[in-house]
């Protein structure tokens, strides 16, 4: 007799250790993910005071700096907000 196909039990075993990989590699990605984002904000705030003491020493507006900057960060922001938007509208749709 030709089989064809998985059996239900075969199918079952397959979602189960898919699951088991996911719950393993979701926090350890989440994790990696937050600790990027993190020295990212840690070398904004270097390069901000690092602009800064010129201004300073130079007699030029420190606010206009720090403006900048924080456009540039929002910016940066927005664009991390847009691409995890698009990750989660391109995987719902493969769902």
């Amino acid at each position: 007799m030709k089989k064809n196909g998985f059996t239900l039990i075969e199918l079952l075993a397959v979602i189960i250790i898919l699951g088991v990989i996911m719950l393993i590699a979701i926090p350890s990605v989440t994790r990696y993910i937050n600790d990027s984002r993190k020295e990212t904000y840690i070398d904004t705030a270097k390069q901000i005071v690092k602009g800064a003491i010129p201004m300073v020493n130079g007699g030029e507006s420190l606010m206009s700096m720090i403006q900048i900057q924080l456009t540039i960060f929002q910016h940066h922001v927005f664009q991390q907000k847009m691409l995890c938007l698009v990750l989660s509208v391109s995987l719902n749709k493969h769902m």
